[in-house]
Parts: structure tokens; sequence; C-alpha cells
């Protein structure tokens, strides 16, 4: 089980490109490099995954490969239950109070798209309480985290 975790982390770490801060890490070697990784995917116990970033003011998701790919490791690993925390910059909260919200469902919805029940999908929106970085207008704090509730 945890080489299927490790397994997926890594393809998608590498296809997805994010770097996922937390607690816990699994350490994977990448067969392409032979070098070896440090991924993070706990936080509180919980699985975290990859996070999915957005333009500035934007809801739109241009990355729908890496997505699809992503959706169907957790429906081939028989993932079912996730929450989608969302998060956006103090400076895009000034001017849509919802926008972090509507990033949520719009990967909500995409899930769907690709198979994933959207009734096993729970959001929480953060908006600006929980920043990865103290620049009010930084692009990293344009994001959704994706946390595995149980399989």
């Amino acid at each position: 089980m945890k080489n299927r975790i490790s397994t997926l982390l890594f393809f998608t770490y590498l296809l997805i490109g994010h770097q996922v801060i937390s607690q816990n890490t699994i350490k994977v070697t990448s067969k392409e490099t032979g070098k070896e990784l440090e991924i993070s995917n706990r936080i509180n116990n919980e699985t975290r995954l990859p996070v999915f970033y957005f333009e500035t003011y934007s809801i739109e998701y241009p990355h729908k490969d890496s997505l699809r790919f992503f959706t169907n490791i957790l429906l081939e690993n028989n993932i079912h239950s996730i929450e989608l925390s969302s998060h956006c910059n103090t400076n895009e909260l000034l001017r849509d109070s919802k926008l972090s919200l509507k990033r949520a469902e719009k990967i909500a919805t995409l899930m769907e798209e690709l198979g994933f029940k959207i009734g096993n999908i729970e959001i929480n929106d953060n908006r600006d309480t929980q920043p990865v970085s103290s620049l009010k207008n930084d692009s990293k704090n344009q994001r959704v985290e994706i946390y595995i509730i149980k399989k």
C-alpha cells in the first residue's frame, strides 16, 4: 500500500510539478534521473496531494490534462472521499469575497466530469486565512489543495 501511495505521489509530482509542504514525507527515487525525492504527503493525519494553482482573479483551471491524470489515479486506487481546501490572496479577496470558493467548485466540477462523484467532495473555503506567502498578492496563495479524507 505504501508503494502505491508513493507511486501516486511521485507521478503526480512529476506531472503537475507542485511541491507539497507537510510534516511527514515519502522518499521515492526517480526512474528517469535516479535522484531521490522527498514528497510530503501528510498533514494532521490526512494525506495531502498536489496543489492546483490559479492565475490572479481567475477561476479557470487550464491544466485539465494534469487534473485528468490525477483524478484517474484517485479512482484507480479506490480513493473516494476528498476535501478541496481553497485559498486566495488578500488583494483577490477584496475584489471578490467568493473567489477561493469558486476555485474549489471549479475543480470539483472538473473532477465530476472526469468521473469522481461530486457528493464525495467536501469544500473548505479558507479565503486568505492560510497564506503560504506573506506577500498580499503572491500567486502561491491562489490555490486549491486536495486532501484524502478516506479510502
